[in-house]
This record gives C-alpha cells, structure tokens and sequence, in this order.
C-alpha cells in the first residue's frame, strides 16, 4: 500500500542512523515538479522496544537493538514505498572515538532494511556537514536545521515540525537532501 493517494506523488526517505535513537523523514513529492506536499518525520528510540532474549545472550543488546532497528526501517520502507532513500553517513568525532564502529554496525543494519525492500535501490549518503550545508546552515547546530525545516515546510507537516525529536528533523533534512540531487539532475523527474 501506497503511503499516499496519489498517482502522481513519489515518496523520499531521509535516515539519522544511530544503535538506540533513529530517525527517518519523509517527504512526499509532486512529479514532475519535484514540489514537496507533505512531509512527516519519526524518531524511533530502540531502548523502548521488546528484544530478543535469545539474540541479546547471543550477540548482545547492541546488536538485539540493531535488529529492531532494522525491522523498524523495513517495515515503514514497506508501506512508504519510497522512490529513493538517503542516510547520513558515519562520521569520526575525536571527541567521541569509541561512538564510530557502531555507526558503521547500524548503517550495515540500515543497508540490510533497504535491501529486504529493494535490493536494487542505491542509499544516498551525506556527511552530517554536508545536510547543514544543504539546508544553509554550514556548520551551524541541529537548531538552526530544524528552523530551515520549519520555514520550509511548517504549513504542510503531519504534526508540528516544533514537537520532533532532533533524529526525526535529521532524518527529513535528508530526505530533502535527496529531492534536491533528483530534482537537479532529472529534471523530468525519474525515468
């Protein structure tokens, strides 16, 4: 099932990728204008979700939460049908050397959910620098890319762009990320 009424409207997924908070944002886009007319967001926090005992004694819980994560993304994937999908990529802080390794574990879990829904769908990646730069903000916060988000599409959100959690305006900022390269590189829109 489509997440949308309309023939004419394309989904796009934008992904924060993370072991226990996730978030993904989604617009829905107008063909062939590439004009956005809703757009939703979601912060999923995998500490709140039942894991499997058995896989938690086996592998651990970091990788019981990646699973559900994982789950998670496939099964919004399944029913947003989306035309193309983007993810932050891993990033190394040296301020934070220990929290890269399971960024790259969750993209690998991110990857697997993308393929259970196409295993043919590329996931565009972009630095955590590059969204903000994106969205006009270069180095600044996650506040002021909620702002751009804010000014760009508070009219048309489901809920209150204001109430979203930081992964979820993380996630849609991807997302618009992603319209912007189909939208300057296929003009006609996808073929």
């Amino acid at each position: 099932m489509l997440g949308h009424p309309y023939h004419d409207v394309v989904t796009i997924c934008g992904i924060d990728p993370g072991t226990t908070l996730v978030g993904l944002g989604v617009e829905y886009v107008k063909l062939p204008q590439w004009e956005v007319v809703k757009v939703q967001a979601w912060t999923l926090n995998a500490t709140r979700m039942p894991l499997d005992p058995v896989v938690v004694n086996t592998h651990g819980e970091r990788v019981a939460r990646l699973m559900v994560i994982r789950d998670w993304y496939a099964s919004r994937f399944s029913y947003l049908r989306p035309m193309a999908i983007g993810s932050e990529s891993a990033f190394y802080n040296s301020g934070t050397p220990g929290a890269y390794e399971p960024l790259v574990e969750s993209i690998t879990y991110i990857r697997q959910a993308v393929m259970d829904y196409d295993r043919h769908m590329p996931i565009h990646f972009f630095k955590p620098t590059a969204v903000k730069k994106i969205m006009g903000h270069g180095q600044h916060g996650k506040l002021d890319v909620a702002k751009a988000l804010i000014d760009l599409y508070g009219t048309i959100s489901v809920t209150p762009i204001q109430e979203w959690q930081a992964h979820a305006t993380d996630g849609l900022a991807v997302a618009d990320c992603v319209r912007r390269i189909y939208r300057d590189q296929l003009p006609c829109g996808p073929s």
